[in-house]
């Protein structure tokens, strides 16, 4: 216990929470954070079971995937190709041209429109 009463979190856990990034200038995110426990709590038996047996198999697989990069696999990160512009024109000058323009929007195709 703290002087002056619990600690942080002591009286009232935290099950979940807000953070955001506000980038700088155009990348912006709001991610919600839940604590697994709050979060397999709404789950039932049956879908408590087959996700806890998917999030082991996630975690094995990224295991193995850092022990093959570790081992002169591919690489853990690969930069996308073409960051969803049009492959045929030099990147920079699309980018600064989204960024400048208000009307901007992802396209169906996953290509920036203006």
């Amino acid at each position: 216990m703290a002087a002056g009463g619990p600690a942080p979190g002591e009286k009232f856990p935290l099950k979940a929470g807000l953070v955001t990034s506000l980038g700088f200038g155009h990348v912006s995110g709001l991610i919600a954070l839940v604590h697994p426990a709050a979060f397999l709590a709404t789950l039932t038996d049956e879908e408590r079971e087959t996700y806890l047996a998917q999030a082991q198999e996630r975690t094995l697989a990224g295991k193995r995937r850092l022990a093959s990069a570790i081992a002169g696999g591919r690489p853990m990160y690969e930069r996308p190709a073409d960051r969803r512009f049009d492959h045929d024109t030099p990147e920079k000058p699309q980018e600064a041209a989204m960024l400048l323009n208000p009307a901007s929007r992802l396209g169906d195709d996953d290509i920036y429109i203006r």
